[in-house]
This record gives C-alpha cells, structure tokens and sequence, in this order.
C-alpha cells in the first residue's frame, strides 16, 4: 500500500517529508479482494445516493468473486478515473477490465474481457462515463458498456498492438495509436465506418485528444516527436494542419492534454516531462514551456535518483483537474513510485508501495486522490492533502 516515506534521512529532504502528509491508501489487489479492516481515511463516511444506485447495479457477491478468483495476479498497465461518478477502471495483461469504486473500500464492481487472449493495454472512461474504451495487444480497441461490462464493439483496422485510445470531445469520437505507425479516428456511434488514419514516421506510442477542441488529436511517436494533427487534414504528418514539437531524445510513452487545451504534457524514455504549446502559433521555436528531469527520491542517501528507463515501459503522465499538478509514474535504482510536481516542474512528494514499474497515475476530476498502476499486478488509491492538491 501506499505508505508516509520515512528513513533517518526523511526530516531533511523536503519531498520525502511531504510524503508524510499522505493520508492511508486502499490497495485494490489483483484478486479482486480488498483486505479487511484496510480503509482509507477521508470524508467519505456517509453514503451518497449515486452509491446507492451504483451498488443496486453491481453483481452479485457470487458472481465478483468467480471473477476476481479467475483474475491471477495479472499486471496492471493503465488506471482512470470516471468523469462524473465515483469510479475507476484499470486494464490488466490477462485481457480484463475492472472497474471499481473510488469510495470508501473500493470495492470491485465488475471485471469486463477483451477476448481472444488479448492483453488490456489502456482503458479511458468515455465523455459521460458510460462506455469505456480499451487498447489491446490483438490489433484492435474494444469499447464496453460501463454499466453491464459487456463489449459492445469491436474497432478493427490496426496491424499491430495498439498502444493507447483517447475520447476526442464528447461526440463519441476514438483515437488509437498503434505499433502500425498509424494513429486511427473512429466514430465509436458508427462501429463499421471507415476510420480516419494518419501515418507516423515511426511506431505511434501515445495518444490524447483536446478538452476543447473535437477537432484535434495528439500523438506520441518512437521518434521522440509529439504532433498535433487536425482532423480536418489528417492523413500525413506533412500535411499543414500538423504542428511537430520536438524535444524528447527518445521514446514519447505518455500523452496528457492541459485542461486549458493549449498545452499537452509528454513523457518519453529520456527520463523527461516536456510540456508543449501546441497552439497553431506559438513565439517559442521548440514551443517547450516547461521541461522536468523525471526523478525520485531515494532515502537511503537522502536524494533524488533519476527515474530508470531500462524497463522500455510504456509510462503516462497525468494532470490534475486544474492542471496545476503533475503526476508521472516510475521505475528506479531506489524502488518503485509516482512523483507529483507543481505546474513549475517543483517535486511536491512521491507515493511508494509498488514492487513493479509503476505505469500509470491517474488523479480523481472531484476528490483529492491519486490511483496508481503498476507491472506488480496492483493498483493503488490513496488520498492527498487537499491543500496539497
């Protein structure tokens, strides 16, 4: 679980003592089952009435637990939070879904398959949280119903895996990116209907769309370039409408857009956050607005330690809802964490408790907490000072 960073050497570094402001966390084992008497402290202690009806939906005790038992400790490649109720998915290696609540115990509401064997390889909560979409290692993204967990199509078109999906506006529009080098649009509304694609120079990594524009999608290459494509001239990265913003020296992995849809924040294998104007124009040449040496802090020689990139993982970053707060998972030589900055690139604190590559952090849009997704099979919710946040 989550817990306070602690050491002979915690009173002196200021973001190992940060961390001790963090409040107990909930440990959503791959199983399925949360530990008995293992809560999370906060201001949750009444039920609302989405609860309730939330719960009225859930399956039965019998039925989540012939899932969960089925759900081996598989490892967990991405974590999102619902838009607008209290809920979170995470996708897994063994093909599942599983989503859960985000109060209280977080207990698992139910687990969805993707099929074929396929990996779960990100899950996005739709624009009004009642699809999910999800990238898969078979080639193609499955969209599933959030209520009843039922896949309700299939979008098939990539050669290869597909890497990361994205909502683009709320009229149901769905980016992929894909191992093709290809980044694909689909009207989810319209399974059947031919896709819009952009070929990349090289392997398309990650992908995000804008909060205020359904008319933009970004993408994450293995050419270190992040690119803002407009969908309107979609087909190539030498089209007009596409602004190429270079900075990484290596693999983009993660994509996150700012709420304010000016800005999108990267993070690539060179062990950097690189955050981009992506406005058509912009007086910055390289359009860098801010750049953050990814680094942990390591208490046994009271430091910080750059985050490892050995591990060749798909690692994503996130924003908070205000965009004044960044969070990136890690991987490194002191252990396994999420590092959360301000929006000057200032470290604030890190979350251990993971044994594997953390993958991906996600922030609640309405509570101040934080979810995490590691390659140890588990996912992590824990709660944040609210002055913090």
């Amino acid at each position: 679980m989550l817990v306070a960073a602690s050491g002979p050497h915690a009173a002196h570094h200021p973001l190992l003592s940060r961390s001790s402001l963090l409040s107990p966390a909930v440990v959503l084992h791959a199983s399925g089952l949360v530990p008995p008497g293992v809560t999370r402290a906060g201001r949750h202690g009444h039920e609302h009435e989405h609860q309730r009806s939330a719960r009225a939906r859930r399956r039965t005790a019998e039925e989540l637990r012939a899932a969960a038992a089925s759900c081996a400790s598989a490892p967990a490649h991405g974590v999102r939070f619902a838009r607008t109720e209290p809920a979170l998915a995470s996708a897994h290696f063994d093909g599942s879904v599983r989503v859960w609540d985000a109060t209280g115990e977080c207990a698992l509401r139910g687990v969805a398959w993707c099929g074929d064997g396929a990996a779960a390889l990100a899950v996005e909560f739709g624009p009004r949280d009642a699809d999910l979409a999800v990238a898969t290692s078979a080639g193609y993204a499955v969209v599933v119903d959030a209520e009843t967990l039922r896949v309700t199509d299939r979008l098939q078109g990539h050669a290869s895996y597909v890497n990361a999906v994205a909502w683009v506006g709320d009229a149901g529009l769905l980016a992929t990116s894909s191992d093709d080098a290809t980044v694909r649009v689909w009207d989810a509304r319209q399974p059947n209907a031919p896709a819009l694609v952009c070929e990349l120079p090289r392997e398309a990594t990650a992908v995000c769309g804008n909060p205020r524009d359904d008319g933009v999608v970004y993408s994450g290459c293995l050419d270190g370039a992040v690119r803002a494509h407009e969908l309107r001239a979609f087909s190539s990265v030498d089209e007009p409408g596409c602004v190429t913003c270079r900075g990484h020296r290596d693999v983009v992995t993660g994509l996150a857009p700012h709420p304010d849809g000016r800005r999108v924040l990267s993070y690539g294998l060179d062990g950097w956050l690189l955050e981009f104007d992506v406005q058509p124009f912009c007086a910055s040449p390289d359009r860098a607005t801010l750049r953050v040496a990814h680094a942990v802090p390591d208490p046994a020689r009271a430091s910080f330690v750059l985050a490892s990139t050995s591990d060749r993982a798909l690692i994503r970053c996130a924003y908070n809802a205000r965009g004044t707060r960044l969070a990136c998972g890690a991987s490194s030589v002191a252990g396994f964490a999420v590092a959360v900055y301000d929006h000057r690139g200032t470290p604030l604190f890190a979350l251990p408790g993971h044994s594997g590559v953390v993958v991906e952090a996600a922030f609640s849009p309405s509570e101040p907490v934080l979810a995490s997704a590691a390659m140890d099979g588990r996912v992590i919710v824990g709660e944040i000072p609210p002055e913090i946040v």
